[in-house]
C-alpha cells in the first residue's frame, strides 16, 4: 500500500517509523535506515493514515460485539449492539473491531456512541443495565 504526500508516494511497508515535525512536515524512517524529510498539510492526518491502514482482515470465529451506548434525555443510557465479523490488524500492530454498513468496512471505535467490544459471555452486563 501506498500513502500519498505533496510530491511524493511513500510504500508504507518500508516504514519503520513515522515522525511529525511542526504542522507541516513528517520525518519518515525507512526499514533500510534512510530518513526522509516530507511537506505534508496536516500532518497528523498523514500519520494517522499510515499507521493506522489495515494490514490483514481476520475472521471472527467467536463471538464478539460491538457495544454502542446510546443516552437517553443525559439520564439513563440503553445499550445496543451487533455482532463483529472482522477484527483489523492495524499497521501500528493494534487490533481493532470493524463495523459493515453497504458493504464497506470502517473502525467501529471512531463511531461517536462506540462503548467497546465484548464477548458473547458479557453481554448479559449490558442486558441488566437495560432493565
Amino acid at each position: 500500500m501506498f500513502c500519498d504526500l505533496p510530491n511524493a508516494k511513500v510504500n508504507v511497508n518500508d516504514i519503520r517509523e513515522i515522525l511529525k515535525e511542526g504542522e507541516n512536515h513528517v520525518r519518515i524512517v525507512f526499514t533500510n535506515g534512510d530518513c526522509q524529510r516530507y511537506q505534508a498539510f496536516n500532518a497528523d492526518v498523514h500519520i494517522k493514515r499510515i499507521t493506522e491502514h489495515i494490514q490483514q482482515l481476520i475472521p471472527c470465529t467467536a463471538p464478539l460485539y460491538n457495544i454502542y451506548e446510546e443516552p437517553d434525555d443525559g439520564e439513563l443510557a440503553f445499550f445496543s449492539w451487533e455482532r463483529v465479523n472482522f477484527l483489523a490488524l492495524c499497521a501500528d500492530g493494534s487490533v481493532r473491531s470493524l463495523t459493515s454498513c453497504n458493504g464497506y468496512f470502517e473502525f467501529a471505535d471512531e463511531i461517536s456512541d462506540y462503548y467497546g467490544c465484548f464477548a458473547k459471555d458479557e453481554l448479559c452486563e449490558f442486558l441488566k443495565k437495560d432493565n
